[in-house]
């Protein structure tokens, strides 16, 4: 099922007979309830959606794959466990304004520890009302070498979250890590509730579902 995921969204957009940006693609919005599933983070106040298919990744798998502490507090993956989708709530609340300069430390101490590390784009947007700072890096793995995309969120106790897979997989793999960041829903910085836009109608008047619904049932 993972590799349907590219091929719904190239389909709903010939439908739709328009050239979309990635940045305009929305999750919700261009595949079925059904393809997605909702991930809770342990304050129950943030969520984001993920693609259906992907599992707790086993115990086993967790010790071999994340050997430093913390691990993350929420780990999903493929059936085969070569991509991960990862997320957890700091003890501490970030104001949005210093996500930038978290993540240039981050930048900072990884150089230190991994020289072969190689950065690559990094934005800011704001989600459904909360401040989000990501980038994407690559570095070597025991299995091979790795993509990662990584991204701290302002919400009331800050939230990390992270994509990695491998690098040959990183293009089709980095979209679907965008959409679903861009699901976020929760609490913001100043403990406020973020405006639900989840019902929120397209300036040509369809709902936000509207045209996940007419995509092709055999995909």
């Amino acid at each position: 099922m993972e590799k349907f995921l590219d091929e719904l969204i190239l389909s709903e957009r010939k439908k739709r007979k328009e050239k979309v940006l990635d940045e305009q693609i929305d999750l919700e919005r261009d595949l079925p309830e059904q393809y997605l599933q909702t991930v809770i983070m342990s304050d129950k106040a943030t969520s984001i959606k993920i693609p259906a298919f992907m599992k707790d990744l086993p115990e086993k798998l967790v010790e071999q794959k994340y050997e430093f502490e913390p691990k993350p507090q929420i780990i999903k993956s493929t059936q085969k466990g070569n991509v991960d989708f990862t997320f957890s709530l700091l003890d501490v609340s970030v104001e949005p304004g210093q996500l930038g300069e978290i993540c240039q430390g981050c930048k900072r101490a990884w150089r230190r520890i991994l020289p072969e590390i190689i950065f690559y784009e990094e934005g800011e947007e704001d989600i459904n009302g909360i401040r989000v700072h990501w980038m994407e890096y690559s570095n070597n793995a025991a299995g091979g070498k790795l993509y990662n995309f990584l991204f701290y969120a302002a919400t009331e106790q800050t939230l990390v979250g992270s994509m990695n897979c491998p690098y040959n997989k990183h293009e089709v793999w980095v979209k679907i890590a965008k959409l679903c960041m861009r699901t976020l829903k929760g609490r913001g910085y100043d403990g406020k509730t973020a405006a639900d836009h989840g019902n929120r109608e397209r300036d040509d008047g369809t709902q936000i579902y509207g045209a996940a619904s007419r995509i092709d049932e055999k995909l």
